[in-house]
């Protein structure tokens, strides 16, 4: 089994590649069994909300991928050369950005702080809503540098990447658990607005009051 790989990404729907996307910043957590052909990708995200900076988790299991949408490719187009930037594993050399394309049937599971909705810190509308969109994306791009992943796990890393039959899932329940984390989905979160944005999606669930604050939670290791 390997351990933990944790490094910055940035994510986005791809559902609409036609409008600007507004990419959520997180770390790309890789897990995987080669023996027993297993994989999941975390994606890991630590938003400021109303009473405190809160880490979400989004899971992405191999045989939860749909064959034909799954892609591994150089380069992208999409985000800022600022962006690009602050994803080098090593400024002084050249990275290797690439960008992952993953398309799913239903909605991932969202892990998260035990509470009955989220909602966003004043001033921090963006991430939050970059954030909500992902998490109802079924189509995504994640983008990195492929330096940060290590050799002996590029060949799991690339059979992920092309939804290879026989690939299930990595068991992550218990460590997403051992870290406080509880699954659940999007509609944890409460709308927002801003000037410009979309009309505020709507949580059919009752918020008469808002979560208990939580410490981020720590998933990825150097």
């Amino acid at each position: 089994m390997s351990p933990t790989l944790g490094f910055k990404a940035f994510a986005y729907s791809a559902s609409d590649l036609s409008i600007p996307v507004s990419p959520c910043q997180c770390n790309l957590v890789f897990r995987c069994d080669d023996t027993a052909n297993q994989a999941t990708l975390l994606l890991v995200a630590t938003i400021p909300t109303a009473n405190a900076s809160q880490t979400f988790a989004l899971q992405y299991d191999a045989d939860k991928l749909l064959p034909g949408t799954v892609s591994l490719s150089g380069g992208n187009n999409q985000i800022s050369q600022a962006q690009l930037n602050e994803l080098a594993r090593n400024k002084d050399s050249t990275s290797d950005v690439r960008t992952l394309a993953l398309g799913i049937e239903q909605l991932c599971p969202l892990w998260c702080a035990a509470a009955p909705v989220f909602t966003h810190k004043p001033g921090c509308e963006r991430p939050f809503r970059d954030l909500v969109d992902l998490s109802k994306a079924t189509t995504i791009h994640v983008v990195f540098d492929y330096k940060y992943l290590q050799k002996p796990y590029h060949g799991m890393f690339k059979a992920f990447a092309k939804a290879a039959k026989g690939l299930g899932g990595f068991p992550v329940e218990r460590l997403l658990k051992e870290r406080g984390l509880r699954k659940a989905s999007w509609e944890v979160f409460g709308p927002v607005n801003t000037v410009g944005a979309p009309p505020a999606y709507d949580n059919p669930r009752k918020r008469s009051r808002t979560g208990k604050a939580a410490s981020s939670i720590n998933l990825t290791y150097g």
